[in-house]
């Protein structure tokens, strides 16, 4: 039975539904239009826009985050203001009996960015309600609900057309909700209809929109006397409200970010939820050359010889040949030039060579190691060995940049040197310079292809520059080399739940901590999963 209609009540939903579907079955193609123009104009842009990005990934591969980060901004733009409009001109047509759709989608347009921005004040404020709790969010969305439709048709803009909203719905809340409770319910029941429910779900979609209109046509007719004055303090608490989703939204991305922007040195620390893991990669080991001719030395030109030795500190055999050049003198004669000399500084410099062989294992004798390398490269400046040995002994104190400007020197010297581009590709990730890390790393391998530890050193960098699948590569070609390193699991493990899921990094997590990589137990036992 329809209720009877009088200019204080609402339309019954008999009623409502019936006075649509006479406004709907003239405009049905017009309205069908606008809602698939609605639909899939949006989607044919972002598709249009990522088509167009993924051809420049193709022809600027080393500039593809540059790419990524420029063309969110614009490509999310687009899609909004596109929905918007399409959504404003199925607004436009329903409100006007005689405008077609490039009419419709004419009008549209001057109002289309004050629509994104009323729509974008109501998600705030209704979000905001829900955040708060649910009830008021109910109450927020239904006072809210018509402000579209106060923009469309009267012109009246932001806060000031949710104000108005609410104006007409006061009084009328709980008439207001059942019917659009009622005409959402319709709408679940006809898109459960086996084999044709979406398709008619998708036609009742403008249907909905025309009982919506109807609803506001009617309060708007109801509140015909309504003197409409918003004052400051309605204006202020619909930005109080706002301002809980924003708040959040902010917590949440300095959260994310302190995430992404952590130092990639320590391999995620964040995953264990503790100190930087030691996914570092490989330790510098000072190179010890073979040097076979410092093992039986004439006694005559011994001088020179002890510059030798010294000159190749990492050899142990330089100890026997150091004894001899210093033994019962204080000062060290040389035959040059036709002319003997007496050289006093060669012995002192050996005398220390003997107490500070190589690069000690102790972190506090580091610093005495740097000057025996030091002499030994102002006796002899092309020595690669002696620059070498001491950028190891920089890393280890923690100088970088002298460290890199050793390494530098001794790849000058020994260009074929592989463990001089991978122990400076270690010193490069150390400092954050994941670029300049990944070219040595990759010298490293050309020089070294079996170098498991190269491949997972350059795979953390990979990962330090977001590219995991490339990450990824690496990390499977050094568990290929040496499938019992422990880290290059844990790595893998790491770059494939970035590309994917825990699930899929599971197995890897596990095979790190089964091997017993400490990092591993406990990410493991973090995510309830050892």
């Amino acid at each position: 039975m329809m209720q009877k209609t009088s200019p204080t009540e609402l339309s019954g939903i008999g009623d409502l539904l019936r006075k649509a579907l006479e406004i709907y079955k003239p405009r049905m193609w017009t309205l069908i239009v606008l809602t698939l123009v609605m639909v899939f104009l949006p989607m044919l842009v972002l598709a249009a826009l990522i088509g167009a990005g993924a051809l420049l990934f193709l022809f600027l591969p080393d500039f593809r985050h540059v790419i990524l980060l420029a063309g969110i901004f614009p490509a999310s733009a687009a899609t909004i203001w596109c929905a918007n409009w399409a959504l404003t001109a199925l607004f436009t047509a329903i409100a006007d009996n005689n405008c077609g759709i490039k009419e419709a989608l004419r009008c549209a347009k001057p109002v289309t960015l004050a629509h994104i921005w009323l729509t974008m004040l109501m998600g705030l404020v209704i979000a905001g309600g829900y955040m708060l709790l649910i009830v008021p969010g109910v109450v927020l969305t239904v006072w809210f609900f018509f402000a579209p439709l106060i923009l469309i048709n009267e012109d009246v803009r932001g806060m000031e057309a949710l104000l108005k909203s609410k104006e007409y719905v006061r009084g009328k809340w709980l008439g207001v909700c059942w019917r659009l409770i009622a005409i959402w319910f319709i709408s679940v029941v006809i898109s459960c209809i086996p084999v044709i429910g979406q398709l008619l779900a998708f036609l009742f979609i403008p249907f909905s929109f025309v009982c919506s209109f109807l609803i506001y046509q009617e309060l708007r007719s109801i509140r015909a006397d309504m003197a409409f004055e918003p004052t400051q303090r309605a204006k202020t608490g619909i930005v109080a409200v706002s301002a809980v989703p924003v708040f959040a939204t902010v917590v949440l991305f300095v959260f994310i970010g302190s995430m992404l922007f952590m130092s990639v040195g320590a391999l995620k620390a964040k995953l264990t939820d503790g100190s930087p893991a030691t996914v570092t990669i490989g330790e510098l080991k000072p190179h010890r050359p073979a040097a076979n001719t410092a093992r039986t030395l004439p006694p005559a030109g011994a001088d020179i010889e002890a510059a030798r030795a010294l000159a190749k500190l990492g050899d142990t055999h330089a100890v026997e040949a150091l004894k001899r050049a210093l033994k019962d003198q204080e000062t060290v004669t040389t035959f040059q030039d036709g002319k003997t000399a007496q050289v006093k500084v060669v012995a002192k410099a050996a005398a220390k060579a003997l107490e500070k062989l190589g690069v000690p294992e102790e972190p506090a004798k580091l610093n005495d190691a740097l000057g025996p390398y030091t002499v030994a490269i102002e006796i002899n400046p092309q020595n690669a060995t002696a620059y070498y040995n001491r950028a190891v002994a920089h890393y280890g104190l923690g100088n970088y940049h002298e460290a890199i400007d050793d390494f530098s020197k001794a790849i000058e010297l020994e260009p074929k040197n592989g463990k001089a581009y991978y122990n400076r590709a270690i010193v490069y990730g150390a400092l954050g310079k994941n670029k300049e890390a990944i070219e040595d790393g990759t010298k490293a391998i050309e020089l070294n292809p079996k170098n498991a530890d190269a491949y997972i050193n350059r795979g953390i960098d990979y990962i330090g520059l977001g590219n995991y699948e490339k990450a990824v590569a690496d990390l499977n070609k050094a568990i290929e080399l040496n499938a019992q390193d422990a880290v290059a699991y844990y790595a893998r493990g790491y770059a494939c739940q970035k590309l994917s899921t825990f699930e899929r990094a599971l197995p890897d997590f596990r095979k790190s901590a089964k091997m017993g990589y400490n990092k591993a137990k406990e990410y493991l036992k973090s995510r309830g999963a050892s």
